[in-house]
C-alpha cells in the first residue's frame, strides 16, 4: 500500500507533515499550511490514493479551515 514511500515513513521523512489526514481509521497523509497576506496555503501530501468522496471530505475540511481564518484557501497537491 505504501511502497516507496516506506523508507519515508520509516525514517520520520515529512511525508505526515505537521497535521495528519485519516480515513476510516487509517492514516492517509499529512498536510501543513502556509499564511500569506490573501489566503492560506494547505499543502497536502497522501501516502495512498482517495476516492472520489474522500477528497471531497479534503477539499471541504481544508475550506472550513480557511472560513475559521477568514482566509480564501489555496489547496495543492490533492
Amino acid at each position: 500500500m505504501f511502497g516507496s514511500i516506506l523508507p519515508e515513513i520509516a525514517t520520520g521523512g515529512d511525508a505526515l507533515r505537521a497535521h495528519i489526514i485519516v480515513v476510516d481509521g487509517q492514516v492517509v497523509g499529512g498536510w501543513k499550511r502556509t499564511l500569506t497576506k490573501t489566503a492560506v496555503a494547505v499543502e497536502v501530501r497522501l501516502l495512498a490514493g482517495l476516492s472520489g468522496s474522500e477528497q471531497r471530505a479534503v477539499v471541504a475540511a481544508a475550506q472550513g479551515f480557511g472560513d475559521f481564518l477568514e482566509l480564501p484557501v489555496e489547496l495543492r497537491g490533492l
